[in-house]
């Protein structure tokens, strides 16, 4: 399996992970089996998925507590752990950002928040460290936090040993461009897939000339029906011909082929 660099953060990883937004449970994807979550976790490290994904938000809390139970029987060093911060439901600090289950959900970026919110983070994960940390959404009113003052936050908790690598979602080209001039972003995760691919367009060769990679999500897309995605599909085969001759879209700054079978 290939392996890759995150940014330049040293940190060596293949190219798959196991994403735990589901395991939170909660009105997003109804009742979930804890002790079920927790064996598909070390199935998937068995199988050599090592990058295991949360965010404090997912589940309000239960999939970074489901995460923690899971790297309790794990050895820590052999696990790239991520998680997410910048969402808060237990203060109104910020920008509103969304109700569900209850809580009122609010977007800040300030240093005292996602200081926060890493600390929350490591006591329920159970680890003195995050491998990844991300800032989960950015402020919707363009510099209501400068960038420079969060990445100067980032960058303490780098220094401080307790996370190894800097990265950011759901980012304007703007935007990224603030982290890349104020520091070193390692890494972006972003919806991209057959059938959303706008960070071909700018994101994805701004990350390739300053060194940062691009973790995709929803690859398959999370509203494409099996109709729909077999028409897709049919219609990228089309276009880029079938076998290896085929060409595709760039991620990573590879190419992602389309293969008769449906493989891709």
């Amino acid at each position: 399996m290939e392996m890759r660099e995150i940014g330049h953060s040293g940190i060596i990883v293949n190219g798959l992970g196991m994403g735990c937004w589901a395991i939170g449970g909660g009105s997003w994807w109804g009742e979930s089996d804890d002790r079920m979550s927790v064996d598909t976790i070390y199935r998937a490290a068995r199988l050599g998925i090592e990058w295991i994904d949360t965010a404090r938000v997912y589940g309000f809390g239960h999939s970074e507590e489901v995460v923690g139970r899971a790297l309790r029987s794990m050895q820590r060093h052999k696990v790239i752990l991520s998680t997410k911060c910048a969402l808060q439901w237990d203060t109104q600090e910020g920008e509103y950002h969304f109700s569900r289950d209850g809580h009122d959900v609010y977007r800040t970026l300030t240093p005292a928040s996602i200081r926060r919110d890493l600390e929350k983070s490591l006591q329920t994960l159970k680890t003195d460290y995050i491998d990844v940390l991300y800032t989960h959404w950015q402020c919707r009113e363009y510099g209501l936090v400068p960038v420079d003052e969060t990445m100067g936050e980032l960058i303490k908790m780098k220094k401080e040993g307790k996370i190894r690598a800097i990265g950011a979602s759901n980012v304007s080209l703007q935007v990224l461009k603030d982290y890349a001039a104020t520091g070193e972003l390692d890494v972006i995760q972003e919806k991209l897939s057959i059938v959303d691919r706008k960070p071909e367009a700018e994101l994805l060769p701004f990350c390739e000339a300053h060194g940062s990679r691009c973790r995709p999500i929803r690859r398959l897309s999370r509203d494409c029906s099996p109709d729909r995605f077999r028409m897709i599909m049919c219609l990228r085969l089309e276009v880029c011909g079938t076998g290896n001759s085929g060409g595709g879209v760039r991620i990573f700054g590879k190419s992602m082929r389309c293969f008769a079978d449906g493989r891709i």
